[in-house]
């Protein structure tokens, strides 16, 4: 009945407004936005305050936020889609598509697995390196973030111990984009495996692979330089 029908949506809406202004309020966040996508269809759209606080930018439903560690997933999702199309395997070496990553230890490198990036049990300790990302701007290129894992010293042994890791999955995005230009010669885009491009003005790519001002890791009271250098902290 399309009465009913209505008043459910109208009670759902209420129940999502309520939350939405709870999660606003209770956390005191500076702005918000949310979606709520059903069947393939947008059944929810609301947003709130402001990109920063005090600086008046109005969050709306174009507004860009960054997806961080979802974007895990995506990279996982392209090398699956790799595998199914039979452009890699699981079980390859990373040095079959990288010949000069390394790890710390010449073994570890040598039986380092493309599964392996995904599984966070490298030998690296929590959030190694991550001083190469963090904080912006700084000046680590993508090259120099895969160079400078050899300077990592591992707190376990290979694949005895989970530890969250973000630099791996810099390696991972590279060898799908190696192993997707070798087919298309051209920079490639993710696309949806049925939906074809993904809409290009909801989209901003991070800044990796461009050089800013440095930032450079600490390690041991030196700063790690990821072509091979030392340099004094």
């Amino acid at each position: 009945m399309p009465g009913m029908a209505a008043d459910a949506d109208d009670a759902r809406k209420a129940e999502l407004d309520a939350a939405f202004d709870y999660t606003f309020a209770h956390y005191a966040l500076p702005g918000l936005a949310v979606g709520v996508i059903e069947d393939g269809k947008v059944v929810y759209l609301r947003t709130a305050g402001e990109l920063e606080a005090g600086k008046g930018e109005a969050v709306t439903p174009d507004t860009l936020f960054k997806i961080a560690s979802n974007s895990k997933a995506m990279t996982t999702g392209v090398l699956a889609r790799l595998v199914d199309q039979g452009r890699l395997k699981w079980d390859d070496p990373v040095t079959k598509y990288l010949p000069g990553f390394r790890m710390h230890d010449d073994w570890v490198t040598a039986n380092f697995q493309v599964r392996d990036l995904l599984l966070h049990n490298s030998g690296l300790g929590l959030g190694a390196g991550d001083l190469m990302l963090w904080p912006e701007p700084n000046d680590f290129t993508r090259a120099d973030i895969i160079a400078g894992l050899r300077w990592l010293k591992p707190t376990h042994s290979f694949r005895s111990h989970y530890a969250y890791d973000n630099l791996l999955y810099v390696v991972a995005g590279e060898v799908s984009r190696r192993q997707t230009l070798r087919r298309a010669g051209a920079r490639a885009t993710v696309r949806p495996a049925r939906h074809g491009p993904l809409p290009g003005r909801q989209l901003a790519p991070g800044t990796g692979g461009q050089r800013r001002p440095a930032a450079h890791a600490h390690r041991g009271g030196q700063r790690a330089d990821p072509r091979g250098r030392r340099r004094g902290a």
